[in-house]
């Protein structure tokens, strides 16, 4: 028989929309997406539309309690980048976008800027502006200010203060009742940032190891939950795990899906001449770098039922993922995908798919088989 015709086809990973998109979003619920996995990339060249969406959005009037959160993910990217600050704010704000820029103006020592800029001078621009280690975490806001900080930096040292509140036999609040809130409140959002990105979670299991009292019981639950809640893949070596599913390349739509929608997949286990299979790799917990980078490559072939692997189709070293990733749990596919063509003339029987996924971060491989019949 001749050689099996097979396309590469170019996907987009499984990642989140903010981060595989090239423009800025304008959903509200992807922009704080977008500022979540900022630090990642660190790509300042969306800064001018995510200031333009504070004043035109309207999210600051309709949920105040994002306004200084707001201000300090600016700030950090204000201090991280003074050089660029007055070019940022060349669009004219109003109301509340005027008052959050103001204050990460302030908050980012760039005080001076309000008044030439903006031409008011608030009440605490006389004051010197605090600093984001040292400032009390005593209300839900000043937690989403250090998870602001984060998201802009990187730093866990601003998520790690959160920790400080987790502990029962001291008092953020002055309230007993409140502390009780306020450490559930913290306990929850690291918790759930743990789960989106790789740097919490390996800081709370740094900080797990040597905690002690009620901050430590809350970082080995949080822990636990989250262990308990990965469940087992079909091909794993510790944290690395792969699923390789034959379906029709009709079916690669859903990996285009927005994030908060399922993917909906019918694995094919038969095909008929005219078919197009397309070999989809699923993985999650691959090793990153300390800067966040992900190398994952795969070999595929398929051998034809007569058993001879010169007529069917082989391919090494595809990039299944290549670039920075805010979570090496989440779940990625391969971004080059075979896809089998059953041609007429090909001869009816079963056809063998086998794959090796290897994480060339952790050095592990994870090697998959799949069988596919031809019939009329």
């Amino acid at each position: 028989m001749k050689y099996l015709a097979v396309l590469i086809a170019f996907l987009l990973a499984m990642v989140s929309p903010a981060l595989a998109q090239d423009s800025f979003p304008t959903d509200p619920k992807l922009i704080g997406i977008w500022m979540a996995n900022y630090y990642v990339s660190d790509d300042v060249a969306h800064i001018p539309d995510f200031l333009n969406s504070l004043q035109s959005s309207g999210v600051l009037s309709k949920n105040p309690s994002t306004q200084s959160p707001s201000s300090a993910f600016l700030a950090a990217v204000f201090s991280a980048h003074p050089e660029r600050v007055r070019g940022w704010i060349k669009t004219s704000f109003a109301g509340d976008a005027k008052s959050v820029v103001e204050q990460a103006l302030w908050l980012s020592q760039n005080g001076a800027i309000v008044q030439e800029v903006f031409h008011d001078k608030p009440d605490y621009l006389s004051r010197e502006p605090p600093s984001m280690m040292t400032i009390p975490l005593s209300n839900p806001t000043t937690l989403d200010m250090m998870w602001s900080m984060f998201f802009a930096t990187g730093d866990t040292k601003y998520p790690a203060r959160l920790m400080d509140v987790l502990d029962d036999t001291s008092s953020s609040t002055g309230n007993k009742t409140l502390d009780e809130v306020l450490r559930k409140t913290a306990a929850w959002s690291l918790s759930s940032n743990m789960r989106q990105h790789d740097r919490i979670f390996q800081l709370i299991k740094r900080e797990a190891a040597v905690r002690y009292g009620s901050v430590q019981q809350y970082l080995v639950k949080m822990l636990s939950d989250y262990a308990a809640d990965r469940t087992p893949w079909p091909s794993q070596s510790g944290d690395f795990c792969a699923m390789l599913t034959l379906i029709s390349e009709g079916e690669l739509k859903e990996f285009s899906k927005p994030s908060d929608q399922g993917v909906e997949l019918h694995e094919l286990e038969k095909a008929k001449h005219g078919d197009h299979i397309a070999v989809k790799v699923t993985f999650s917990g691959m090793d990153l770098t300390s800067d966040l980078s992900a190398d994952v490559t795969y070999d595929v072939e398929v051998v034809p039922p007569d058993g001879k692997a010169a007529s069917g189709f082989k391919a090494t070293n595809l990039v299944a993922v290549k670039m920075k990733v805010p979570n090496r749990f989440a779940i990625f596919d391969n971004l080059n995908v075979p896809v089998v063509r059953f041609d007429p003339d090909y001869p009816l029987g079963t056809y063998k798919v086998f794959v090796v996924v290897r994480d060339n971060i952790g050095h592990r491989s994870l090697s998959m088989s799949k069988e596919i019949e031809l019939t009329k």
